[in-house]
């Protein structure tokens, strides 16, 4: 009986954690999805989308479009989910935020970029037989300014 209990704390923990994993797939698609976005890489980021909505927003949502300005360089980027909700029909729908550190043209910094460009982005995902898949996408420029002020 003493050797049941280690086991089944154990099994518990093994069941705990899978579950903790399996639920952060879509959060694991979106922050792949927007980084493949924000480096200027459309045709990487489609493999994480579905459908020709996406593509379409992906065309028409460009980074170099939303920021405005041009970029010579990037130099970080950092993406996070500030709310997550499920629809009726199972879909997940995550409001991120993302921050962009780069260098404009004519400008060189060898410490983390210039300029820094924040977004918010509004995705839709949906859970495929080939995994979770971005279904929706908009992503709306907070703010652009120095990154040393």
């Amino acid at each position: 009986m003493k050797r049941l209990v280690p086991l089944a704390v154990v099994a518990l923990l093994a069941l705990a954690g899978w579950r903790w994993w399996a639920g952060r797939a879509p959060d694991r698609v979106y922050r792949a999805f927007a980084e493949e976005w924000a480096k200027g890489r459309t045709d990487l980021a489609l493999a994480f989308a579905e459908g020709a909505a996406v593509e379409k927003a992906l065309a028409e949502k460009a980074l170099t479009k939303v920021v405005g300005v041009g970029m010579d360089a990037r130099h970080g980027i950092v993406t996070g989910v500030e709310s997550k909700a499920k629809t009726p029909d199972g879909d997940v729908v995550l409001h991120g935020r993302q921050s962009v550190w780069f260098d404009p043209p004519g400008v060189s910094s060898a410490l983390g970029g210039a300029m820094v460009a924040t977004f918010t982005h509004d995705v839709t995902l949906r859970e495929t037989p080939a995994g979770w898949k971005v279904v929706a996408f908009d992503a709306k420029r907070v703010s652009v300014g120095d990154a040393r002020p």
